[in-house]
């Protein structure tokens, strides 16, 4: 079964210097997929930036009020390498799974209440 993969950017955390007001520093992140059937499964990740090369760097700087989801979730996906992205998504997968065959944790039989 083919899987749709919908990215989507949950919060930041932000710091400010003198010049960049807002600087992002964490952005906190989900990646869904869903199948078909409508079974889906999340990955929930984060993308940190070093606060010190943000203060040092010498670039345009984004204006935090008129950044786009888009954007945004460009830097992410750049940010992600090829084996990290297929741990993602085979993680996606496997919570798929466990929503699409109702798996479920429960306590040992032996386990005293």
């Amino acid at each position: 079964m083919a899987i749709t993969y919908k990215w989507e950017v949950m919060h930041f955390n932000v710091v400010d210097f003198d010049d960049k007001p807002n600087a992002i520093v964490e952005i906190f992140w989900k990646k869904t997929g869903t199948d078909e059937d409508g079974n889906f499964g999340t990955y929930n990740g984060e993308t940190r930036f070093n606060p010190e090369i943000i203060k040092e760097a010498n670039i345009a700087f984004s204006d935090f009020k008129k950044l786009k989801e888009k954007t945004v979730l460009k830097w992410v996906e750049d940010s992600i390498n090829v084996n990290l992205m297929m741990l993602i998504d085979e993680t996606i997968k496997n919570n798929l799974n466990k929503n699409k065959y109702k798996i479920r944790m429960t306590e040992a039989p032996w386990k005293k209440d």
